[in-house]
């Protein structure tokens, strides 16, 4: 019987209502003359952590979560994680909601809006949450997930916390911070000083995110203050990508996009397939990344299978078995390497080209 990996993550939930088939022309006229408007929808399971628990699973780790809902959320995890140990599932929490909107515009690109919850219980869950069965269950497993610390009052904390005690117990550790617009520079900065001193094991991030790390790393003096999205836009993400993993040696920096993936300087495309949806690809693409870490894949060949595991997804709209990673391998080609973007001298003064900002905006 094959060995497979013990895998915890922790801790954001959602629960997705995807709409489909909205086209770019509807999409523009309810925005511009509101209205009404009756479309299929659908739920799913959504969160950083959970998305990628449920992509592991899928590949055949074993797996457990760890996050607050409520009775009905509870029901909801039970139906979409089967294989799953839920037994450090809290059931007094406020469970987060998103609506996914997935529309194709004029380029016949697809292109995702997002609405998440704010009163719920993913923002507040910190080190003094975590139990005595929570701290046992990171000792015994083979990798913990940290997910979505954007949204996360504690994130920084409870990140502290968990590498500390899984380092102690040969753990490897995984961060994805998700989505950052609501973090000014200083706390940026303070994970990535966070991240310095705990020696995580594995940061993934997608290329506006990578951009906006560095980026307060290369600015330290204006703490407090962000740039816009179209100065953050004039830097290279593989400069940011160089740049955070100089600053953190003994973590190994993740980029994923749509067209390639980045570590240790290395690229890899990613494959030229027909684009059904993409929300959830980063999250299977760190699935695909940790069983294949824990399979001994390495350089081009890990990066190969990540991109595999989120193209898939993105190819047939839901997270594949490790036989299906395997054909869709055999079966797809790579993008052209001409879609990897070419590299430019980093961080240049833009402020005074594009006025500061307090906050960063959510990038499109």
């Amino acid at each position: 019987m094959t060995i497979q990996p013990k895998i915890l993550g922790l801790h954001d939930f959602y629960t997705d209502r995807f709409i489909l088939d909205l086209s770019d022309h509807e999409l523009e006229s309810l925005t511009q003359q509101g209205g009404n408007i009756r479309k299929r929808m659908i739920k799913r399971l959504g969160g950083y952590a959970t998305s990628a628990i449920e992509g592991l699973s899928k590949l055949g780790a074993e797996t457990t979560l760890i996050t607050s809902v409520d009775n009905h959320a509870y029901s909801q995890l039970e139906e979409w994680l089967p294989k799953t140990d839920l037994s450090l599932v809290r059931k007094n929490g406020v469970p987060g909601k998103s609506i996914v909107i997935e529309s194709t515009n004029k380029e016949g690109e697809l292109v995702k809006i997002m609405i998440d919850s704010d009163l719920d219980s993913n923002s507040e869950f910190g080190p003094s949450d975590l139990t005595s069965k929570d701290i046992e269950k990171i000792n015994e497993s083979d990798y913990v997930l940290v997910g979505n610390w954007g949204v996360n009052t504690y994130g920084t904390e409870l990140l502290r916390e968990v590498t500390q005690l899984a380092k102690a117990s040969g753990t490897y550790t995984f961060l994805e911070a998700g989505d950052v617009s609501g973090k000014d520079l200083g706390e940026l900065r303070e994970l990535v000083d966070t991240i310095e001193d705990v020696g995580l094991d594995f940061w993934a991030m997608n290329e506006d995110e990578v951009r906006q790390f560095a980026y307060a790393i290369e600015n330290e003096y204006d703490y407090g203050s962000a740039k816009s999205v179209l100065d953050l836009y004039r830097i290279s993400p593989l400069d940011s990508a160089k740049v955070l993993q100089k600053e953190l040696k003994k973590t190994k920096i993740l980029m994923h996009s749509k067209d390639y993936s980045w570590m240790e300087g290395q690229v890899v495309p990613t494959y030229n397939i027909k684009e059904i949806r993409t929300t959830g690809a980063g999250d299977t693409w760190n699935a695909g990344f940790i069983y294949g870490h824990y399979k001994k894949l390495k350089g081009d060949a890990l990066l190969k299978f990540a991109n595999a595991s989120g193209g898939f997804l993105v190819a047939n709209g839901y997270r594949p078995s490790f036989q299906e990673v395997v054909e869709f391998i055999q079966n797809n080609k790579l993008r052209s390497q001409e879609l990897i973007p070419t590299e430019q001298p980093a961080f240049t003064d833009y402020t005074q080209q594009v006025p500061i900002k307090s906050n960063y905006s959510s990038a499109p």
